[in-house]
């Protein structure tokens, strides 16, 4: 049955992580030139942090209609988090259809060297789309 279910390729849809006085901003950006509808999204932090284990709790936050060209704040990150893996799993209806999409950010991967000028938010930090 979940063979039968279409799953368009999510394009112009980003997660951004910036930096703010100490902390991290963590944001969803759509760039796209239409309304995501009833977005939800899942977020998660895992991995290992000197030897042990260390999972967060999963937290599901629905941001409702995001409209075109605009940004949505999802959270603050602390920067002891950085050390473990951050999943943002994306969902929303457009068109009539259902979108889904995993972002991850790796440890190491949310550092200045691979800040970039982030849209929307007019900031400097990392980003996947």
């Amino acid at each position: 049955m979940k063979n039968d279910i279409e799953w368009p390729e999510v394009k112009d849809v980003g997660i951004a992580i910036a930096p703010l006085e100490g902390s991290w901003e963590v944001y969803l950006l759509n760039l796209r030139h239409a309304p995501l509808h009833d977005a939800l999204i899942s977020v998660r932090g895992y991995g290992e942090v000197e030897g042990r284990n260390k999972e967060t709790a999963t937290v599901r936050l629905f941001l409702g209609e995001v409209s075109p060209g605009s940004a949505k704040k999802i959270e603050n990150m602390l920067t002891e988090a950085l050390a473990l893996t951050h999943q943002y799993w994306l969902t929303f209806y457009q068109g009539g259809k259902l979108f889904e999409k995993k972002y991850i950010f790796v440890p190491g991967s949310i550092e200045e060297r691979h800040f970039i000028s982030l849209p929307l938010i007019h900031r400097r930090g990392v980003m996947i789309q």
